[in-house]
């Protein structure tokens, strides 16, 4: 064979080597180069899974931020409203003697505002919390401590009519059951706030 072939041959063979080459080269950057781009797809969707989870964990802290504020201020309403109930009570107490005979007329109406004040806001942080929930934790519980404050608040009311007009009566032992359940009703509504807040 004639050199000129050899050389032809030779170069050809060396261009098809090179092409071969240049082939798999490509191969491989096309492969790493899908290779990366899954890569960037798994973590950009790990880095948004992480940016809903801070999402979620920070609107749960919120929310129980806000129920845990709810709670708090319902309890200090109804602090407030036991507090206010017991002291005119109390003073309705003094207006009897040792044998339980009225020794005179009662007329406190700075008493009775604040008692009937404080039930307004004990009822304003009863409908905040009903909002807050949850309805099927709280909502048994709230009725029972909304009836019970406003029976004490009515039987308090008709009983200092009575001892102001001097008429003895048994509502001193009825405001005194009905203080007690409004008591019991705020423990059990704090135990179960409790539970809800740390669950």
């Amino acid at each position: 064979m004639e050199e000129w072939k050899y050389t032809l041959l030779n170069g050809l063979l060396a261009t098809m080597g090179a092409i071969i080459v240049g082939c798999l080269a490509l191969y491989g950057v096309l492969r790493q180069a899908r290779k990366g781009q899954e890569i960037a797809h798994q973590q950009s969707l790990a880095l948004l899974a992480q940016v809903d989870r801070n999402a979620v964990a920070v609107r749960d802290q919120a929310r129980w931020e806000s129920r845990r504020s709810t709670y708090a201020e319902t309890l200090t309403a109804c602090h407030h409203y036991l507090t206010a109930t017991f002291a005119a009570g109390e003073l309705l107490i003094d207006q009897h003697d040792e044998n339980g005979e009225i020794v005179g007329s009662f007329n406190d109406e700075a008493e009775g505002r604040r008692v009937s004040e404080t039930l307004d806001q004990l009822n304003a942080q009863i409908n905040s919390l009903r909002l807050e929930g949850p309805a099927e934790v709280l909502d048994h519980v709230i009725e029972k401590l909304s009836e019970a404050a406003a029976d004490l608040h009515t039987t308090l009311y008709v009983w200092s009519g009575l001892v102001h007009d001097g008429h003895l009566s048994n509502l001193g032992s009825d405001f005194q059951s009905l203080l007690d359940l409004t008591r019991e009703a705020r423990n059990e509504l704090l135990s179960r706030m409790y539970d809800v807040l740390h669950q």
